[in-house]
């Protein structure tokens, strides 16, 4: 028997030899290489299409090749900057294909292909299309746009650029249901975007250009193109010198003085998104206004926002424009400072240093050593995505500068809580700060009709101000404003309701609301890069929050650092059970100060 079992022991390890033989000979062959699902394949120009590319030391070259031979349900297609000429078909369910930006990463047809981009019938919203330029593609039907083509399809399509098609950029067929958002739609030959059949769309918060579809404008069928884009345009001027005025420094907004250097500062967004890259500020001088007899000059938006610095060189004013992205010669909004002047005599009482210049504005960071826990929250979550909402996102409902209100605090008569937010800890050195502008805050209509998230009400009355300015140093550490009662084991103290890279909203209860107990929003603070990661990885494409595992938000604890100022201004709200309080109230939010 010894002799047998030797002679099986024998023919297994032989077998086993030739087994592992075989699968290297097949590897060796070029056989497709199997990734697990739910990975990622990398794609750049510099790469070789085959059966074994997609890691990061071998990517693949085309998007193409990526999608069509090497995809699986719910892989990530991660896209390297650089300009892809041939058409894609999305038919695997789930991809979600990321490109470095749509100015750096473009798919051109080269007035020769197209369509573009085409999706297959039957995809959802867990399709996603980000970060890509979509140019010059044809069409060889009167149908069929050059661009993007979506038949019976209903994936979401973000911050993407659809320029300089033949045809319609986008062409929507059967009962194709999209998702688009901050996107530009821009010198299509036909349409911007043309419904064939009976598709439905959620189009808020793109910039569509000259041709059609424009603003409320409806079309075949349920399409309706609606972007609410809002511009904020500010002008500051910093005065340093002695004089009959006194000596330090002084901001003012809304009046000029001449030859004292002056910031202008713009804010565009769209449907609680960042302007689009591309995105231009035209400035227009008039009598020399300009140092050096610029009478123009163009700054482009980065992160939705820009900042440029002037010294004025005549009492004739200024006149600032922003212009729309896909048209340089429509301004969507002007400021006029032409009659809000003071003279030159005023300087003479008032000197100024020759290189007296402002604070440059930082940039927000991109990385951070912070880490954050989520935790468990009770109830429903919020009944509204995310970015539409207005008791979550403060940009919706927008907010205008008040005069004549009392820069400092102020004392109410009635009752107070003790366990109010306090608003000293925002800041490192526990201080009050200079208040430096106040501004009321825009109502809520929730019955809007024919808006299904509600739309956007009267400015609030009740108080003086509901939003107050207060002077930071760029760049300085912002931590949660302090409370005494716990929300969660552990010192968690508020909730993260809303994230986005320069506005958060606090909650003081562990609900997915403000209804029921405090919260605070924060604007012009640079929210933590890892903060922000974690609050978005809770939140699905359509800004829905994310339940699977169980209804999870980040948390912060007294002290702990959310981000740090993005200029020379936070702007702060407080909420009590939903409704917008005097932020100058000392018995509540700064006791005994």
């Amino acid at each position: 028997m010894k002799p047998m079992r030797r002679l099986l022991g024998s023919l297994l390890l032989f077998a086993g030899l030739l087994a592992v033989s075989l699968a290297l000979l097949v590897g060796l062959s070029g056989a497709p290489a199997v990734h697990a699902q739910g990975g990622v394949i990398y794609v750049s120009p510099t790469g070789t299409d085959a059966p074994t590319c997609g890691a990061v030391a071998s990517p693949c070259r085309t998007i193409r090749y990526a999608v069509e031979s090497r995809a699986q349900t719910g892989d990530r297609i991660q896209v390297a900057a650089g300009t892809y000429t041939e058409p894609v078909v999305v038919s695997v369910a789930g991809l979600h294909l990321q490109g470095a930006g749509q100015s750096v990463t473009l798919l051109d047809g080269e007035g020769a292909r197209g369509p573009m981009l085409t999706f297959a019938p039957g995809l959802t919203a867990t399709t996603v299309f980000s970060g890509f330029g979509v140019l010059n593609g044809i069409t060889t039907t009167a149908v069929n746009g050059g661009g993007v083509y979506i038949n019976g399809s209903s994936p979401r399509l973000q911050f993407v650029r659809v320029q300089g098609n033949g045809g319609s950029g986008v062409y929507l067929a059967g009962n194709a249901s999209p998702t688009l958002h901050g996107s530009v739609f821009c010198g299509n030959s036909a349409f911007q975007m043309e419904n064939a059949g009976s598709a439905t769309l959620n189009a808020v918060g793109n910039w569509w250009g000259s041709n059609t579809p424009r603003y409320g404008q409806t079309y075949t069928g349920s399409l309706r193109a609606a972007p609410p884009i809002s511009v904020s345009l500010q002008l500051r001027q910093f005065l340093t010198g002695t004089g009959s005025l006194g000596s330090g420094t002084f901001i003012g907004t809304g009046s000029l003085f001449v030859g004292a250097p002056a910031r202008i500062t713009v804010t565009m967004r769209g449907g609680g998104y960042d302007a689009p890259p591309g995105t231009t500020l035209l400035l227009r001088g008039q009598d020399g206004f300009f140092t050096g007899g610029v009478t123009a000059t163009a700054i482009l938006l980065v992160r939705g926002q820009a900042t440029t610095v002037f010294t004025p060189t005549s009492s004739q004013g200024v006149v600032i424009s922003a212009f729309h992205p896909c048209d340089e010669q429509t301004p969507i909004a002007t400021l006029d400072y032409r009659r809000r002047l003071y003279l030159p005599i005023i300087l003479k009482t008032f000197p100024l240093p020759p290189t007296s210049t402002p604070t440059p504005e930082p940039v927000c960071p991109t990385t951070s050593s912070a880490t954050f826990e989520l935790i468990p929250v009770s109830g429903a979550p919020t009944d509204h995505p995310d970015y539409l909402h207005g008791d979550l996102n403060l940009s919706l409902r927008s907010y205008e500068p008040v005069q004549g209100v009392a820069l400092g605090l102020v004392d109410y008569n009635g009752g107070s809580d003790p366990n109010a937010p306090q608003l000293p800890p925002l800041f490192a050195d526990n201080r009050v700060p200079v208040f430096s502008a106040a501004y009321q805050v825009y109502d809520w209509d929730w019955a809007c009709g024919g808006q299904p998230h509600g739309c956007r009400g009267n400015l609030l009355s009740q108080w003086p101000t509901t939003l107050i300015g207060m002077q930071t140093t760029p760049g300085e550490s912002i931590h949660l404003p302090s409370r005494a009662p716990e929300i969660y084991g552990g010192g968690y103290r508020a909730l993260v309701l809303y994230a986005e890279e320069q506005r958060i909203t606090l909650g003081y209860i562990r609900e997915d609301t403000v209804a029921n107990g405090y919260a605070v929003h924060i604007e012009n603070v640079c929210v933590d890069p890892n903060l922000l990661a974690l609050y978005r990885s809770r939140v699905d494409a359509d800004g829905n929050r994310i339940t699977s595992g169980g209804l999870q938000l980040p948390a912060l604890k007294n002290g702990q650092a959310l981000g740090t100022a993005a200029g020379t201004e936070i702007r702060v709200a407080v909420r009590d059970r939903g409704v917008f309080m005097d932020p100058r109230s000392r018995k509540d939010w700064w006791q005994g100060r």
